[in-house]
């Protein structure tokens, strides 16, 4: 995948584009890592970029909020479908859960 990416191009436009060059590797991370892009592409491009503390900074941020935005998702657009794809047994630990949420979570804390 990095034949295609021109890092030194990269490097100019995030040098120029400042602050802005991380907020859009943010957004970027946030919005193609949910859709399948894996994050070890981010992860890896980031240092070529960035200092090491930079780029983990970023890294971190962007999958924190690629996490967001997949939860979001699934949680207010796309909850009915998956709530029939489940499989029987998820759909028992969601009935728990709608029951008795905090013992529920607290069981499997423990667990695992």
């Amino acid at each position: 995948a990095y034949d295609v990416v021109q890092v030194e191009a990269l490097k100019r436009w995030v040098g120029e584009a400042g602050a802005w060059g991380g907020v859009a590797f943010i957004a970027v991370y946030a919005l193609l890592q949910p859709l399948g892009v894996r994050s070890v592409f981010f992860v890896l491009s980031a240092p070529l970029i960035w200092s090491p503390a930079h780029a983990l900074l970023l890294s971190w941020i962007g999958a924190v909020v690629a996490s967001a935005v997949a939860f979001g998702f699934a949680r207010f657009v796309a909850r009915d479908w998956a709530q029939d794809h489940a499989p029987a047994r998820i759909r028992k630990l969601d009935e728990k859960l709608a029951q008795d949420g905090f013992r529920t979570v607290a069981l499997l804390r423990l667990i695992f």
